[in-house]
């Protein structure tokens, strides 16, 4: 039989608090500086910050689960940060390749 509403002079029966949703936001930070180092400027300063933020969250996901949360995006942040970080590098190298070429051919 089910507990009957308290009465005049009774405590109500506990109720833990609601669970706070686990924090995401340095694992989105990672995801947003990542896909912003591959779409749109290809940046030596969004690829790098976007794969250590990824590592960050990713490492704080895995240790505690119950407060940190985004694992998901975390990853996408590593492998997109990486990303356009060989970008980067593809691009100044063909910079330099080509740079190197048009003035041989003077």
């Amino acid at each position: 039989m089910e507990n009957p509403a308290p009465g005049f002079g009774q405590n109500p029966s506990f109720q833990p608090p609601a669970a706070a949703a686990p924090s995401q936001g340095l694992a989105i930070g990672a995801m947003v500086c990542g896909i912003l180092s591959c779409v749109c400027c290809v940046s030596i300063l969004t690829g790098p910050a976007g794969l250590i933020m990824g590592f960050i969250a990713k490492k704080k996901a895995d240790e505690d689960p119950a407060h940190y949360g985004g694992r998901t995006y975390a990853l996408v942040g590593m492998i997109t940060g990486g990303l356009g970080i060989g970008l980067f590098i593809v691009l100044i190298v063909l910079q330099i390749f080509f740079g190197v070429l048009s003035a041989l051919q003077k």
